[in-house]
């Protein structure tokens, strides 16, 4: 198999997928899961498993096309184009789906970017308030439809109940620490992290990362784990060039090769390139690719446009 048959094989079973499982089968086991109790890590790792083998079992079949019968089924997107092929598709896409069709959003809160924790945004807030601070500490970005789940306290759909039972406890801890009258007062990061630190409190640990981020602002220092200057990114001036020329490198083929947008805030490149990774054997973290490729990006022309 020539490179570029591998590559474009890659590429199309990666879409293929998508159309068949969305995110679900396209988002692979984070490094760093979401810290919403025992019962989520439970059966969240069940459902990457499962997801892994239905992901393979797939992939299997589709090597059983010749590059060339591949092609004239499906479209570069993954679109089926023959009559056997969207039958197939559709067969796969209906049995998966259905057997997800009442697992509740916290479950499905892993492979929904906008539903997980933007650190980078939170990081340069002056303070947070109890409910942001309770989100981000468990790796969930502060939204009303977490927020509200909370105040309801009932959650039908398959293991929902579990995971708000879990957050109330732990709500109330933060409410006893932070804002025991209940005045909703705006907390300073370093008032946060000292009481995690003090009650050996679990957090996920972007969360962690984050506050010891804003407290560096706040005191005139920058995080040393935050990328900035070359001389900042790497031990000596050699190893700083070589990391800003790979970052440019990789900024580059993003932009023209899969539509990436440095202005974008919440870009689903990251996750698609740790995806293709994933397939190829490589291990990344999205957020690993997202600090290169913003990395590069820092280096455009100040008059660059998307599609420009």
């Amino acid at each position: 198999m020539s490179e570029d048959e591998a590559k474009g094989r890659s590429e199309r079973h990666f879409k293929i997928l998508f159309r068949i499982g969305g995110p679900l089968l396209t988002v692979f086991r984070p490094d760093e899961p979401l810290c919403l109790g025992f019962d989520f890590a439970l059966r969240t790792g069940r459902m990457f498993d499962e997801f892994e083998q239905k992901r393979k079992a797939i992939i299997g079949e589709l090597r059983e096309y010749t590059w060339g019968d591949l092609k004239s089924s499906f479209t570069e997107g993954g679109a089926p184009i023959l009559d056997a092929a969207k039958a197939w598709l559709s067969k796969h896409r209906s049995e998966f789906l259905g057997k997800y069709e009442r697992v509740s959003e916290w479950y499905l809160a892993p492979f929904t970017a906008s539903d997980l924790a933007d650190y980078d945004y939170w990081s340069k807030s002056a303070f947070l308030t109890l409910d942001e601070a309770l989100f981000l500490s468990v790796g969930l970005q502060p939204q009303h439809k977490f927020i509200d789940r909370l105040g309801h306290r009932a959650d039908n759909r398959d293991g929902g109940q579990q995971v708000v039972e879990f957050l109330t406890a732990k709500r109330e801890l933060f409410r006893r620490e932070l804002d025991p009258s209940e005045y909703d007062r705006r907390h300073k990061p370093k008032t946060i992290l000292d009481w995690v630190n003090r009650v050996d409190l679990e957090v996920h640990p972007g969360f962690r990362r984050m506050l010891e981020k804003m407290i560096g602002r706040f005191e005139g220092r920058l995080n040393p784990s935050e990328p900035s200057a070359p001389q900042e990114e790497a031990g000596s001036r050699v190893d700083a060039r070589e990391k800003v020329s790979m970052a440019k490198i990789i900024a580059a083929m993003a932009i023209r090769e899969y539509g990436y947008n440095p202005s974008s805030k919440r870009s689903p490149i990251p996750r698609e390139i740790e995806g293709i990774a994933a397939e190829l054997g490589i291990d990344i973290t999205h957020d690993t690719i997202r600090t290169y490729l913003q990395m590069g990006a820092r280096y455009l022309p100040k008059d660059w446009k998307p599609n420009g």
